[in-house]
């Protein structure tokens, strides 16, 4: 036989405990509901509870320093996104390393990006958004991380307007478009 079993080597069967799933956005996120999706099935799977918690701040710098101090033992995941990539590039000191301090185990989803306007933006289209911008003296809300970075600096580049202002998360982002409280929403 070319392998042997755990059970037969003397080690413990993985999972034997709850593996914590850490996603480091606000619930309702992309990531947030792929990992709430994927929570139960691997539970199934596994035989073994998964506790999906959000530990949200600092463009998912809070969260992935927690999965960075935890042990490696496989029991803490992080199901991170596009920031976790672009954060070393944006953020001089970051408290993880981001090669280092984490293993990859799977790309569970990829997207697009999109930039979307309350209906009452009176830009149908990313031509007409640019020239309301041009002539904008205020701020649009956004969230802050890889896609309203590039909109800004993108927005920068050819209206020279400052597009955003800060906003509280993703999903508040968003649920803001519909009462006219945000403008514009870059995503992905």
């Amino acid at each position: 036989m070319a392998g042997i079993s755990a059970a037969a080597s003397g080690q413990d069967v993985y999972p034997n405990r709850a593996v914590h799933i850490t996603v480091p956005f606000t619930p309702g996120t992309g990531a947030d509901i792929l990992a709430r999706v994927l929570g139960p099935r691997l539970a199934e799977r596994w035989k073994s509870a998964v506790v999906v918690e959000n530990r949200v701040g600092a463009t998912g710098n809070i969260g992935t320093e927690y999965v960075a101090k935890a042990a490696p033992d496989g029991y803490t995941l992080l199901f991170t996104a596009t920031s976790f990539g672009t954060n070393p590039a944006l953020v001089r000191t970051l408290p993880f390393d981001p090669v280092k301090s984490f293993a990859p185990v799977i790309l569970a989803a990829t997207s697009s990006v999109a930039v979307i306007v309350n209906h009452q933006v009176p830009a149908k289209s990313l031509r007409e958004f640019i020239a309301l911008a041009r002539g904008s003296r205020s701020d649009f809300a956004g969230t802050w991380g890889l896609t309203m970075t590039a909109t800004e600096l993108v927005a920068a580049r050819i209206t020279g307007a400052k597009l955003f202002t800060g906003s509280n998360g993703s999903v508040r982002t968003s649920a803001g478009l519909v009462p006219k409280e945000v403008a514009v929403k870059s995503s992905v």
